[in-house]
């Protein structure tokens, strides 16, 4: 066999092996794209083969035989041109009108002899001048369409690049072998059968890339890895982590790559548009079978996913383990980045005790003095009583204040947050604690009027919280009211939500501008007349915020008015709640 047999053979054996190649793509895929590329390179390797094997069994090939191998060459450009633009969706009009073309120029195929022979009819030579044309244009718009599409990517650049290499080659070859005379150039039969055996390998290379080649494709410069890994090392959450790797992987795949959250929120999409970002996840998730052009990998409950382009390279057991460094990577980063996230998490809480249990201290001793004055202020009174009444009374003021006090002590030590404790919630009865403050404050404030207008409800608390609140409530109106002789009005409006406790004063009120202000720590009111740690407020808000309350100076035309909202998890079922009829709690009077 002498070098130019050996050659074609050569050509025979690799567009066999490369129509075998796209037709087993083919049979996994069963896709538009893939059906046309089996289709083109099964055409080549019909005409290459047939051509070698027609040889050896006969000295002169059938007409019927030849005619179809033709038709073989004239589909091929044609079908190569579909399956580039069957990735993007129909295919365009004037491929169609070139389909139509080429349909006709088959239809007037002729047993052709060879294109080195140097007489031809002339309806031989029309029919060659056409396959040429027909070859030139469409192969040369596939192939300038790939050389095209590839530029975003370095992956898809390269095996575009290459099937268009391929295209331009073999075409070369062919417009060689119609317009050249070779009858006296023995080499150039040689050069062409070499020419169509660099477009075989370049087609092999882009649509079948061996690993090596694919793992060279895949080595992106190292500036860009480095900005990778600096991201990772400065990504302070697991979200920053995913918008790190997931563009880098999409570039080193020459894909789509997406990230997800174990809740099956996409974090961060490269190269994908949102609706097909959601449908590869959903397909990952839903655990559809395995496809070729998908890949995905779960980390930590987080998933990876690469989601192949059309253009992109097949995957292999590399681009597998590939895709696992990938996550190895990731779940380094994810695991830093949790542990950031908790640390700085633990850090404010530690901050946010530190700074309430300085303020609740500073909330203790103002609770601790108010007792200590009632208790004083009746141990004075008692000194001077004569009436066994009196006596009784002071001693009981004495007495309950002592209660109140002994409770707060016993509660400092269980305190480690403003408004909570770790004390069981029990049944408060409202009314109750409202007598029982009143009581303590009459010792200062003897011309003070509580008026109960409606039925209180029981609430599931701790006991020292809710008293700290009312103390509170009515200690500041007491105070800061104005007057001597002043009337605070207490109600309870029920509703879906829980409920509100109002208590309404007849004295100077809230200005509009400090109603939120004054329950800032150690802020007092402008109207202020005694003096305080301007703390009081600021505890019961927070308590009230621990039950998921909210407390509030609503707008009132007289005195100040305090809504005190309460949900309805607090109060005790209905029938339990506190029989309270409207009363009035008059001051005693030493």
């Amino acid at each position: 066999m002498d070098l130019l047999g050996t050659l074609q053979w050569i050509q025979a054996l690799l567009f066999t092996g490369l129509g075998l190649v796209a037709l087993r793509a083919y049979l996994r895929q069963r896709t538009r794209p893939a059906a046309y590329v089996a289709g083109a390179f099964g055409a080549l390797a019909f005409v290459t083969l047939g051509t070698r094997l027609t040889e050896l069994i006969v000295a002169e090939r059938p007409d019927l035989f030849q005619d179809a191998m033709v038709l073989a060459l004239l589909a091929f450009p044609w079908l190569l041109a579909a399956m580039v633009w069957s990735f993007e969706g129909p295919l365009p009009r004037w491929l169609r009108l070139a389909g139509v073309a080429t349909a006709a120029l088959g239809l007037t195929v002729l047993p052709l002899p060879s294109f080195g022979d140097a007489e031809r009819s002339t309806a031989q030579a029309l029919f060659v001048a056409g396959l040429l044309i027909q070859w030139v244009f469409i192969t040369g718009t596939a192939a300038g369409h790939l050389w095209r599409v590839g530029r975003g990517q370095r992956v898809v650049r390269a095996r575009t690049r290459l099937i268009a290499g391929g295209a331009i080659v073999l075409a070369g070859a062919l417009l060689v072998a119609g317009t050249v005379d070779r009858a006296d150039r023995p080499g150039l039969a040689t050069g062409i059968a070499l020419l169509v055996i660099v477009a075989a390998l370049l087609f092999a290379a882009g649509v079948a890339p061996p690993a090596l080649l694919r793992w060279y494709w895949r080595q992106l410069p190292g500036q860009r890895m480095h900005e990778m890994q600096t991201a990772l090392v400065a990504a302070a959450t697991p979200d920053e982590v995913a918008h790190a790797v997931t563009p880098v992987l999409g570039d080193t795949f020459g894909a789509g790559s997406l990230c997800a959250d174990p809740s099956g929120r996409i974090v961060a999409a490269h190269a994908m548009s949102t609706d097909e970002a959601e449908r590869v996840l959903a397909g990952i998730i839903e655990d559809e079978p395995s496809r070729e052009d998908v890949r995905a990998l779960t980390v930590d409950g987080w998933w990876l996913a690469v989601h192949a382009s059309p253009y992109a390279p097949l995957f292999g057991e590399d681009e597998r383990g590939l895709l696992e460094r990938f996550g190895a990577q990731f779940r380094l980063a994810l695991q830093r980045a949790e542990l950031f996230v908790a640390h700085q998490r633990d850090k404010a809480e530690l901050e946010r005790a530190g700074a309430e249990m300085q303020s609740m201290l500073v909330g203790l001793s103002h609770d601790l003095r108010s007792p200590a004055v009632t208790i004083s202020t009746y141990a004075s009174l008692l000194r001077e009583a004569r009436d066994a009444d009196d006596r009784e009374q002071m001693i009981t003021g004495i007495r309950d204040s002592s209660a109140y006090l002994d409770r707060l002590v016993d509660g400092l030590l269980e305190l480690s947050r403003i408004g909570r404790s770790d004390g069981e919630p029990e049944p408060v009865a409202l009314h109750a604690v409202i007598d029982g403050v009143q009581r303590r404050l009459a010792a200062t404030h003897p011309s003070l009027t509580v008026e109960v207008h409606t039925d209180l409800p029981t609430l599931c608390v701790d006991r020292l919280r809710i008293e700290q609140v009312i103390d509170n409530l009515l200690g500041n109106a007491a105070k800061h009211g104005g007057r001597q002789d002043l009337t605070i009005d207490v109600s309870w409006e029920p509703n879906a939500d829980g409920g509100t406790l109002v208590l309404t004063d007849d004295g100077r009120g809230v200005p509009d501008r400090e109603r939120e202000a004054v329950f800032a720590l150690f802020r007092r009111g402008s109207g202020a007349s005694v003096s305080g740690s301007g703390v009081g407020l600021g505890l019961v808000r927070r308590i009230v915020e621990s039950y998921d309350g909210r407390i509030a100076f609503a707008p009132s035309e007289t005195g100040a008015r305090v809504e005190l909202e309460l949900p309805a998890e607090l109060l005790q079922p209905e029938g339990s709640a506190s029989p309270g009829l409207p009363q009035v709690v008059s001051p005693p009077h030493p």
